[in-house]
């Protein structure tokens, strides 16, 4: 099984004085160059007066857009306890054990608009940045895999920019496994698998997605999804499940459930190797 989990936009500042080193990041050997382009790109946007334009924000995050200019010199944590959405807290880093903390290990992915791909136990520092945002302004060259030219083209969106890097690497970690999209928006655009290509690399992907019953019928939970997902993604850790390979095998886990905030659940097939689970949620 693979976990591929969304990064959030509110972050911790970490407390470990070591700083970003992005050999140590995982896939290195691939995404160390787009890495090294997004992280200068984002540097040079956040040094300009129209910085929080740029990258969407308001002024009330005006200091976090500022601690971008010397991000590679900022104290860092693991992943896990940097992101602090509400993902992230469904998650509850503090209370998870240690055996399920490593056997998140190489199971479980952050999809990062900066870093591509980390792990849970991954030393990052906080920073801002989404993956929709358009870098263009910083006209730093893009990475295009394969071809010795791609240096002319300029990272725009980050999505788009992402997307021939990112989709082999995940293309070679999600083949032949389970995989629970727990990510949102932006964040799939660079990795989105058709049918044929979901048969070809022999992966299963199952979204989730949260309903709440209301007046006989089910209303789709929206923000909180990501809630719900984070629930889904603590009880795979500590029930110790994320070795499962077939959805079969996950319906069993998910029948052992026990959260007061998950009244029910549902996995329907939605396509060729693709499934939608349904949490219905408690009021």
């Amino acid at each position: 099984m693979i976990i591929l989990a969304p990064p959030s936009e509110r972050k911790t500042t970490g407390t470990h004085h070591q700083t970003i080193d992005l050999i140590d990041l995982p896939f290195n050997e691939q995404l160390l160059p787009m890495r090294q382009r997004v992280l200068e790109a984002l540097v040079t946007v956040s040094k300009r007066e129209d910085a929080l334009q740029i990258l969407h924000v308001g002024p009330k995050v005006a200091d976090t857009v500022a601690a971008n200019i010397d991000i590679v010199n900022a104290p860092t944590s693991p992943a896990l306890f940097i992101y602090s959405g509400v993902f992230y807290d469904a998650l509850d880093a503090a209370t998870l054990s240690e055996k399920a903390r490593a056997s998140a290990q190489g199971k479980v992915f952050v999809q990062s608009a900066l870093w591509g791909l980390v792990g849970l136990e991954d030393y990052i520092p906080a920073y801002r940045l989404s993956m929709g945002i358009d870098m263009s302004v910083a006209e730093i060259p893009a990475v295009i895999p394969g071809k010795e030219n791609g240096d002319r083209a300029v990272i725009g969106k980050l999505s788009t920019a992402w997307k021939p890097v990112l989709a082999p690497v995940l293309d070679d970690l999600c083949g032949k496994e389970l995989v629970i999209d727990c990510r949102s928006g932006a964040y799939r655009a660079p990795w989105k698998p058709t049918a044929a290509q979901r048969q070809h690399i022999g992966c299963e992907m199952v979204d989730v997605r949260a309903v709440v019953q209301k007046n006989g019928g089910e209303k789709v939970v929206t923000h909180y999804t990501k809630f719900y997902r984070g629930l889904l993604t603590r009880h795979m850790m500590m029930s110790d499940s994320l070795d499962i390979v077939d959805v079969a095998d996950m319906v069993d886990v998910l029948a052992h459930m026990k959260d007061p905030s998950i009244a029910d659940f549902r996995l329907e097939e939605s396509g060729p190797q693709e499934f939608t689970l349904t949490l219905i949620v408690s009021k």
